[in-house]
């Protein structure tokens, strides 16, 4: 059994060495903007991705977290009184956590799930 696993911890090295080596000959000889182009729509398309599997949970008017319906409350409690630890328990977090969620409070809007999932 120990031969085994020293060989096959052998081979695997060498395979990941052979794998690493291909790799870099490939990057080696394509032209430096296609590596630009590729990266780019990489980071582009990955980003995309991220926004439209988010999307559906954005306009859901339910908490996902406890957190999530803790910050958002001490948020609209700091608009009333801003005393920060004995206006509202913000647990070990304290304030910093709510202070994004009242972006709103500015432009005259309330605050809501939604908003907590978009600033966040």
């Amino acid at each position: 059994m120990i031969e085994r696993v020293q060989l096959t911890s052998c081979c695997g090295g060498l395979y990941s060495s052979v794998t690493q080596a291909s790799q870099s000959c490939w990057l080696s000889y394509r032209p430096v903007h296609c590596r630009q182009l590729f990266s780019r729509w990489f980071v582009f398309l990955s980003l995309m991705v991220l926004v439209v599997l988010r999307l559906p949970t954005f306009f859901l008017n339910v908490p996902l977290n406890p957190d999530e319906a803790q910050f958002l409350a001490s948020a609209i409690e700091f608009r009333g009184n801003i005393n920060t630890w004995l206006s509202v328990d913000t647990t070990t977090s304290g304030p910093i956590n709510a202070y994004p969620l009242m972006w709103p409070f500015l432009f005259g809007v309330d605050t809501g799930f939604a908003v907590a999932r978009i600033a966040t």
